[in-house]
């Protein structure tokens, strides 16, 4: 993801070093005999100016679930929060019991809380374009996903393409998935 970062280089000591004189010191300001004072491994010797680094991670958050943590909350319903690097699905306590406890069947836990969730988030993504929200690593994430299933962002914005539509691309069909998955657990043959 795009990021802009701070870089300061330091050249530091790597021994001791002590009792250290120069020939090349400025006597004017120092004088004759000047001394530097001891230095113990990794003190700094030189500073060099900051200066800012576009850095692009194409390893981090690659995938929707990298940019989703589902946690509890003391609400009585479902609350999705966008307002961050990553989006957070708060669920009531007992419903994040069960979400936890039915790990085993992820296609159907991911139907019923992730694919509301992304949902949600299509949207805010339609309300709130041009606030800033771009700068986010989830939405890149989102937009990049987009993109990787040769769509563009601006159908969504368009109306080209809904939300519920558009999840379920990301996710990769999670209702058949689901279905799919109850088959197997109850053993019924197409």
């Amino acid at each position: 993801m795009r990021k802009k970062v701070e870089v300061t280089g330091l050249l530091l000591a790597k021994q001791n070093i002590t009792d250290f004189i120069s020939d090349t010191i400025n006597t004017d300001l120092y004088g004759k005999d000047y001394v530097f004072p001891d230095l113990n491994t990794g003190d700094p010797l030189a500073v060099a100016f900051t200066t800012n680094v576009v850095v692009n991670d194409e390893d981090s958050f690659k995938s929707v679930s990298s940019i989703m943590k589902v946690a509890k909350s003391k609400k009585e319903y479902m609350v999705v929060d966008p307002d961050g690097e990553i989006i957070y699905v708060y669920l009531p306590e007992t419903l994040y019991e069960q979400y936890i406890r039915y790990q085993s069947v992820p296609d159907i836990a991911l139907s019923i809380v992730i694919l509301p969730a992304l949902i949600q988030v299509l949207s805010y993504m339609v309300l709130n374009r041009g606030n800033d929200i771009d700068e986010q690593k989830w939405y890149m994430v989102i937009e990049k996903k987009i993109r990787s299933l040769d769509k563009d962002i601006n159908d969504l914005f368009n109306e080209k393409i809904s939300p519920l539509e558009l999840a379920q691309m990301i996710l990769e069909n999670p209702v058949e998935r689901s279905f799919n998955e109850i088959k197997g657990i109850v053993g019924i043959e197409d």
